[in-house]
C-alpha cells in the first residue's frame, strides 16, 4: 500500500495537512488560500473611477482631482501607457516611464474647464502596461459674469431732459482673467455708455454698464435691452415716466 511508505510521523504530517487544507477545526485555525496569480489585469489599484467637479464658472479651471494608480502586483513595473485624455476634463500625469516599486503610486490628475452654461459628462479610457482603465466625470458649467441689476426703473423726469445714470455692473466670476468683447445694448430713450469693451477684468473685477433715461413724451415708458459680454447673453427691462 501507499501509505505504508511513509514512517509514523510523516503519515502524521500527511494527515495534518489534509486537516488543514480542508479548514477542519477541533482546535487547529483554518489556513486561507494563497494569494491569486497576478496577471495583466491586475497589475495596478486604479481609483477613483468617477470625478465630479461641481458647479464651475464657465472660463474657469477647477483645481486638480487625482486618480492613484497603485503597484499591487508584487513586482517592480517600469510604467507604459497610453489614452487617458479627458476633453475639457483634461490633465496630466506623472506615470509614464517611471519605475513603481510594489505598493508604490503614481497618479494622474484631472481638471475641469467648461466652455458653455449646463451639464456635462465625459470619460477617458487607456491601458497602463497593459491593465486597461476608464473614468468618468461630471460637471455643470455657470455663467461666466454675474450682471447685475437687470431691472431699472428711473422715476419721474421731466421730457426733454436726462435722469441721473443707473448702474448695470458685470462681474467676471471666473478664476482667470477675460478680455471684454460684446454688445452693452442701448436701447431708444434708455441710452447710455459702458466701460467694458477691451477692458481685461480680472477674477472678482467688474466693469460697468450705465443707462439714462431721456423721456420725449408724458407718461410712463418701458423698454429693454439685450446683448452679449463674450458669448453670455443678457436682458434688461426699463420703466421711466416722462414728466411735464
Amino acid at each position: 500500500m501507499f501509505f505504508r511508505r511513509f514512517s509514523g510521523h510523516r503519515i502524521r504530517w500527511a494527515l495534518l495537512s489534509v486537516l488543514l487544507v480542508a479548514g477542519v477545526t477541533g482546535g487547529l485555525t483554518t489556513i486561507a488560500s494563497a494569494s491569486p496569480t497576478v496577471t495583466a489585469t491586475n497589475l495596478f489599484l486604479i481609483s477613483p473611477r468617477a470625478l465630479d467637479f461641481g458647479y464651475v464658472p464657465v472660463g474657469s479651471t477647477t483645481d486638480e482631482q487625482t486618480i492613484t494608480v497603485t503597484n499591487v502586483s508584487g513586482a517592480p513595473q517600469l510604467m507604459n501607457g497610453s489614452g487617458g485624455g479627458g476633453g475639457v476634463f483634461g490633465g496630466v500625469q506623472n506615470c509614464q516611464g517611471t519605475t513603481l516599486a510594489p505598493g508604490h503610486s503614481c497618479f494622474m490628475f484631472y481638471a475641469f474647464s467648461p466652455t458653455k452654461v449646463g451639464a456635462v459628462s465625459g470619460s477617458a479610457a487607456g491601458t497602463w502596461n497593459g491593465q486597461a482603465f476608464s473614468f468618468h466625470f461630471t460637471g455643470f458649467g455657470t455663467p461666466r459674469f454675474l450682471i447685475t441689476p437687470t431691472s431699472l426703473a428711473f422715476g419721474r423726469v421731466k421730457v426733454g431732459q436726462t435722469g441721473k445714470p443707473q448702474i448695470v455692473s458685470v462681474e467676471n466670476l471666473a478664476n482667470k482673467p477675460v478680455v471684454m468683447n460684446g454688445t452693452a445694448g442701448f436701447n431708444g430713450v434708455f441710452g447710455g455708455a459702458q466701460n467694458c469693451n477691451g477692458a481685461t477684468l480680472n477674477p472678482g473685477q467688474s466693469c460697468q454698464m450705465a443707462y439714462t433715461f431721456t423721456p420725449a413724451t408724458v407718461g410712463t415708458v418701458h423698454g429693454s435691452a439685450s446683448g452679449k459680454w463674450n458669448g453670455q447673453a443678457f436682458s434688461l427691462t426699463f420703466v421711466g415716466t416722462g414728466q411735464a
